[in-house]
């Protein structure tokens, strides 16, 4: 798991830059951005818009720091340690930073106003936050969900509804007309590479911390990341 891991997290570092490097040469991905945008400027419905504008709300990072803040706090009190909340949140303060220290640095222009949805935003396009956001948290709540509870259909549901959010949340940015089609894969890329480190961190830890099913009458809040299922 822990170089399966590793690997994942490079793999998804180099799709991120493949996809920045095309943008100045405008080939490779970069040569569909205008392509996706007119086709979903061109396409948009009357009644799915306010739809779609309601549903990326839900992934700006207040609104889903307090979806995942509910789920990984029930996590927390199943378990009673609160060690899952420590990693979530550790995930969620890199993928925060990450967004606005390449946003900042690297201040890529957004869709033209004409094609886009208001209200409009005026941070940096590259990369997604929504969709890094969203990506590194949703995964690294999965894999937590996946490690720390028993029922296989939960870990099923789990994987399902979180790749399918994960996908709909970077088809809405295209859909507003907010990000350009590089900036969407890029947030995929970036958020899986987080979420993989988290996994990495995890998995380092456990090798540290003996594997073992700690008794309930032993469990602390800060209970370490040995095997709590």
């Amino acid at each position: 798991m822990l170089w399966a891991a590793l690997a994942s997290a490079l793999l998804a570092l180099l799709a991120a830059a493949g996809v920045y490097e095309s943008l100045g040469e405008d080939d490779d991905l970069a040569a569909y951005d205008r392509p996706v945008l007119d086709f979903f400027a061109t396409h948009r419905l009357a009644w799915l818009t306010p739809i779609v504008a309601a549903f990326t709300r839900v992934g700006s990072a207040p609104v889903l720091s307090v979806v995942l803040l509910a789920l990984v706090g029930w996590l927390c009190w199943r378990r009673r340690t609160l060690y899952p909340l420590l990693v979530l949140g550790g995930a969620a303060v890199a993928s925060v930073v990450l967004t606005v220290v390449l946003k900042t640095a690297l201040d890529r222009s957004r869709p033209p106003y004409e094609l886009a949805v208001p209200p409009f935003e005026t941070s940096g396009s590259f990369p997604s936050g929504h969709t890094l956001n969203s990506t590194a948290l949703v995964l690294v709540l999965c894999y937590l969900l996946v490690r720390l509870t028993r029922p296989r259909w939960l870990h099923a549901v789990a994987v399902v509804v979180g790749l399918a959010y994960i996908l709909a949340m970077g088809v809405s940015r295209l859909y507003l007309g907010a990000h350009w089609l590089t900036d969407v894969v890029s947030g995929w890329a970036l958020g899986a590479m987080l979420a993989a480190l988290a996994v990495v961190v995890d998995r380092l830890l456990l090798r540290r911390t003996p594997a073992r099913v700690l008794a309930p009458g032993r469990r602390g809040l800060l209970a370490g990341p040995g095997n709590l299922t």
